[in-house]
């Protein structure tokens, strides 16, 4: 009962950062419709900002507004590049996460920034949760992540309706216009150069956002956390989208159902992961086993509606 516990607490735990990030995904892939490479650099600002503010300052809202501004300003580049020097989307994209990653030692004065001991609302908010759970389960050797969790979930729901709502408005119509038509002419090209900003900024914000939950979660910063997320973050939103496409009997969904696929996924995601750190393998095997976990994933998608895995 206690393992099975545990294991629930630390997917729910886990499953914020992966949302948000698998949310700006879907805003700069698939609404947006451009192949987005910058994901893994934005994720790593997005972490490198958020902990050096909290070293400097321990002050938990202004560093997740740093970590999303660096993440727009990552989105911007890319669009930049792609519009004003006539660089390919992938190429612009490839060029702006290199340089993001090749960058931040420079910027956070070496290549980890630890936070353990640097206390700020979060930290606050985590040794709650540990009473919390001395009070609940008495000694056992993990801490539940009651209240820090619904914290996460509060952002993640705002993240969320925030995105609804502006995709459901006039400018976020016309990004999804951009990305969804086959010759998307009717708009002038300066509205289609700002609907294609607009995307790759907020899409890269609420990237950065998720690591900067990243970073909390995991005790600080390392250059090379963000390499291989966006694998994720779009297996996580293919897997959710083949669900409800399944199910729903349609190659299409609505923008609230983009919303709750991406939460579908990843979840799921944060479950499976937890399942195979409990078997208690090596750390090699554990990214081994994450990977196949992600082929896996994607074959079961592909598996529920054959267009699951077309992202444009």
């Amino acid at each position: 009962m206690v393992d099975t516990l545990s294991i629930i607490d630390s997917a729910l735990y886990n499953t914020p950062g992966f949302l948000l990030v698998a949310l700006g995904v879907l805003i700069s892939i698939r609404f947006a419709g451009f192949p987005d490479l910058t994901v893994d650099g934005s994720y790593t600002i997005g972490a490198a900002l958020y902990a050096l503010t909290i070293k400097a300052t321990g002050a938990v809202g202004p560093a997740y507004l740093l970590a999303m501004l660096g993440g727009a300003v990552a989105g911007a580049m890319t669009a930049g590049i792609n519009q004003f020097l006539g660089i390919g989307k992938i190429i612009s994209s490839v060029l702006v996460m290199l340089l993001l990653i090749l960058v931040v030692p420079y910027l956070t004065g070496g290549s980890t920034i630890g936070l353990l001991t640097h206390q700020s609302l979060i930290a606050q908010i985590a040794a709650i949760d540990t009473n919390l759970t001395r009070t609940l389960l008495g000694q056992v050797p993990f801490s539940l992540h009651i209240l820090l969790t619904t914290f996460l979930f509060a952002i993640c729901a705002i993240a969320l309706s925030a995105t609804y709502y502006f995709f459901k408005r006039k400018p976020g119509i016309e990004v999804r216009y951009i990305g969804s038509a086959k010759n998307p002419t009717l708009l002038p090209k300066s509205r289609r150069v700002r609907a294609q900003f607009i995307g790759l900024m907020l899409g890269n914000s609420i990237i950065a956002l998720g690591g900067s939950i990243e970073a909390e979660r995991a005790g600080g910063f390392h250059q090379n956390m963000g390499l291989g997320i966006i694998l994720v973050a779009l297996a996580i939103l293919i897997l959710g989208e083949s669900l409800l496409k399944s199910r729903a009997f349609r190659d299409q969904l609505y923008v609230g159902e983009s919303m709750a696929a991406v939460a579908i996924g990843a979840i799921v995601y944060a479950v499976g992961v937890q399942v195979l750190l409990a078997l208690n393998i090596a750390a090699v095997d554990v990214r081994l086993a994450t990977t196949l976990f992600l082929l896996v994933m994607l074959a079961y998608a592909s598996r529920r509606h054959p267009n699951s895995g077309r992202l444009f």
